[in-house]
């Protein structure tokens, strides 16, 4: 009887010296996880800083700030006054003709994610769709406005003008909706996130 009460003990102390390094070895699979959810999306969200923001955001239910990261849209380029020739550059059809608009300027976006906090796979599949659906509405490198009315809803236009309504990914998620329908509604796949 009392080699049992010991071989209890020694289990029970067992498990309270191991507890603390399961825990570790969980913190640090979740910081690895983020890193490569952070590195993946970097160059859709525009910036590291941006991608962290968003990996964060939707991890832990808290607010998303996206800042600009580019120019935006520049402008189509128009006929030049400067003739061509040496000291006067390359001459009609290159840069900025009179009357020109500038660019656009990129606005930054903040918005708190409806759905709560998420785990790491249902922050990979939201961000994956949004830029799927901004991909499909002709949007490869989004602005931070884009993006938010992606997970938010909103309307986007592309370079060329061309507008789409975009229904909000994290909205319809926050409904109760799972990926796959959503994937469903939207033409979107969700095999292609992972």
């Amino acid at each position: 009887m009392l080699n049992i009460r010991i071989a209890g003990a020694f289990l029970t102390a067992g498990a309270l010296l191991v507890a603390p390094f399961a825990s570790f070895a969980q913190s640090g699979e979740s910081a690895q996880t983020e890193a490569y959810l952070v590195k993946k999306y970097t160059d859709f969200a525009g910036s590291e800083q941006n991608a962290q923001s968003l990996v964060s955001g939707l991890r832990n239910g808290t607010p998303i700030t996206l800042q600009p990261a580019g120019a935006g849209c520049a402008p189509a380029p128009g006929p030049s006054l400067l003739p061509p020739g040496p000291g006067f550059g390359p001459g009609p059809g290159f840069g900025p003709g009179p009357g020109l608009p500038p660019p656009p300027t990129v606005e930054p976006a903040t918005f708190t994610p409806p759905t709560g906090n998420m785990g790491y796979g249902n922050a990979n599949v939201a961000i994956g769709l949004a830029q799927q659906q901004l991909a499909k509405a002709g949007i490869a490198k989004p602005t931070p406005l884009q993006i938010q009315a992606s997970f938010m809803g909103g309307s986007v236009s592309t370079c060329s003008g061309v507008s789409t309504q975009l229904a909000g990914i994290l909205v319809m998620r926050a409904g109760k909706e799972g990926w796959g329908r959503i994937g469903l509604k939207l033409g979107l796949s969700v095999n292609d996130t992972f």
